[in-house]
């Protein structure tokens, strides 16, 4: 008898040591404290193509860039249709420094192409401009980024009957998404014509979008 219990107590206490090592194996195991784990982060999906509509106090543009963010830079085309039957084609070519990861100020140089008619003096013009550009990004839950852009033509790089091309642009950008962003600015362009006075062609606040493909 006393074999006999002998026996039913090691075979009682191997069946508990086996399930309760079953038990442990079904639990998530803890990491070591000594290891570090980063989380995976999956990165954003840019669009790599833009469409944007600005209607102004003086007219309509509609536009194209490849890229919606800022990124390292962007080619991007511009049509304006004004109220008195003017209207500007132009082309640009924008390139950006980024100084640091994350910094919020940003600077731009490029270069333009704009072609376009003034109906008040039946004149037409084209120039090859200049551009600078710089913005501030204030990180928020939807990003506000506030933009300066400037064009300019001299005489040397003006053609047909221009003398001189300035576009200026100021906006406040608000990005909703990856894939979209809204906006409220400013537009000032002005063409100097041969033997007229200078041809404001827009001088208006705006509001438009710009929608990712």
């Amino acid at each position: 008898m006393t074999l006999t219990r002998l026996l039913l107590g090691l075979a009682l206490t191997t069946s508990l040591v086996s399930a309760q090592g079953q038990l442990q194996s079904g639990q998530p195991q803890q990491a070591p404290e000594d290891e570090e784990y980063e989380e995976f982060v999956p990165e954003p999906v840019a669009p790599e193509h833009a469409f944007e509509v600005v209607v102004g106090g003086d007219g309509l543009h509609l536009g194209y860039r490849n890229g919606l963010a800022r990124g390292r830079g962007y080619g991007g085309l511009d049509l304006f249709f004004g109220q008195d039957d003017d209207w500007i084609a132009s082309g640009r070519l924008m390139r950006f420094g980024e100084p640091a990861a994350g910094e919020p100020f940003g600077l731009g140089v490029g270069l333009g192409l704009y072609a376009g008619s003034a109906d008040e003096v039946n004149a037409d013009f084209g120039a090859v401009t200049l551009i600078g550009a710089c913005d501030y990004t204030f990180t928020l839950d939807y990003d506000l980024r506030l933009g300066l852009e400037l064009a300019y033509a001299p005489d040397a790089t003006s053609f047909s009957d221009a003398e001189r091309v300035l576009d200026l642009l100021a906006r406040a950008e608000i990005d909703l998404s990856a894939w979209a962003t809204g906006f409220v600015g400013y537009r000032f362009t002005e063409v100097d014509i041969d033997d007229e006075r200078d041809q404001e062609l827009e001088q208006a606040a705006h509001l438009g979008v710009r929608l990712g493909l």
